[in-house]
């Protein structure tokens, strides 16, 4: 509908601190996060018998690049929940554009976006100048970065970084990206300029990401060797053996309700009792705020009540872990 307020219309009136939650549904626009620190995240919908996360789609119909962050943002700007498609640039960033600005992108879904004319680079997430986001727990698929011209200056398929940017992608346990089947000519999946002087270059920490095989191929899955720390990668084929958790007797529920205000109720299944399991709750930058349970758990469906009362408005994640198992969900506390 005409009065239908749009997401861009929302970020316009939002100012810094806010969240603006986005029902699912196809959104045929492109959003820019202007100069401003806020959380972009989808709605999430749940129940006691089931749970069901329904993920906004950014649909940017190849018009240009779908989301625009440049306005020197910090971490607590977040773009949360979201899948991010058929964006294109004629030459950087067709998924996601960060420029001199650091802020969180956290479990969305980019794929089929394209980068390129004559040259390109970063079809998918493209990271330039002083940027230091944190890029954790994404899926990233079908990025590619092509054109016209025969020369071999096509980079970064899933994501590319100058020789300014330092991000860390991926970097613990449970927040690792997904890469696969993006394409360029070097990088398919990660891609790094190089600086003149490579004499006192760090690598980027890009620690337990997942990709079509560990180790990656240098050059063309990651480019180059030397600028990237991959420790602790995994195999898309180990972690997709088990596609469905509870068939193994474990579970994670969604909270209930979610977003919530000031207490939300959680859910989890055990079938083991010789393993001990931990019920944790984590900010967005990875920092353990609370420990719910830390014993060896009974057989059977568990329920917890948590408060938030003490904490900040923003995205935290419910970790559950029990003997080899780790799953996480994610929830909203709107005050």
């Amino acid at each position: 509908p005409e009065d239908t307020i749009s997401i861009q219309g929302g970020i316009e009136w939002a100012e810094n601190g806010d969240i603006i939650l986005i029902s699912p549904g196809t959104y045929q626009e492109r959003i820019d996060f202007l100069e401003k620190n806020i959380t972009v995240a989808s709605f999430l919908y749940s129940g006691f018998d089931q749970s069901l996360i329904l993920e906004p789609i950014l649909n940017g119909n190849m018009e240009g690049t779908v989301v625009t962050i440049n306005g020197g943002q910090d971490q607590s700007a977040i773009l949360l929940g979201l899948t991010i498609e058929n964006g294109n640039s004629e030459q950087i960033g067709g998924g996601i554009l960060i420029e001199n600005s650091s802020p969180t992108i956290s479990h969305n879904i980019i794929r089929n976006n394209h980068a390129g004319e004559c040259g390109g680079e970063g079809a998918g997430i493209a990271i330039t100048g002083e940027s230091f986001p944190h890029i954790i727990g994404n899926e990233i698929h079908n990025n590619t970065v092509s054109g016209y011209c025969d020369c071999i200056c096509y980079f970064g398929g899933g994501i590319f970084v100058d020789s300014l940017a330092i991000p860390i992608i991926g970097g613990a346990e449970g927040n690792g990206n997904t890469f696969y089947e993006n394409y360029s000519d070097y990088g398919y999946d990660l891609f790094r300029s190089p600086p003149t002087d490579t004499s006192n270059w760090i690598p980027i920490l890009a620690h337990h990401n997942i990709f079509e095989d560990c180790p990656p191929e240098f050059q063309d899955h990651v480019y180059p060797e030397n600028g990237w720390d991959l420790e602790n990668c995994h195999s898309l084929l180990d972690v997709t053996d088990d596609p469905d958790p509870l068939l193994n007797g474990f579970h994670l529920f969604q909270n209930f309700p979610n977003p919530f205000n000031p207490t939300t109720r959680i859910r989890f299944y055990i079938h083991n009792t010789q393993n001990h399991s931990t019920l944790s709750i984590y900010n967005i930058k990875g920092q353990l705020i609370k420990t719910l349970i830390d014993i060896n758990q009974e057989i059977g469906i568990h329920e917890i009540q948590w408060d938030a009362t003490n904490l900040h408005t923003g995205i935290y994640f419910i970790q559950l872990k029990s003997g080899s198992f780790t799953q996480n969900q994610k929830a909203i506390f709107v005050k």
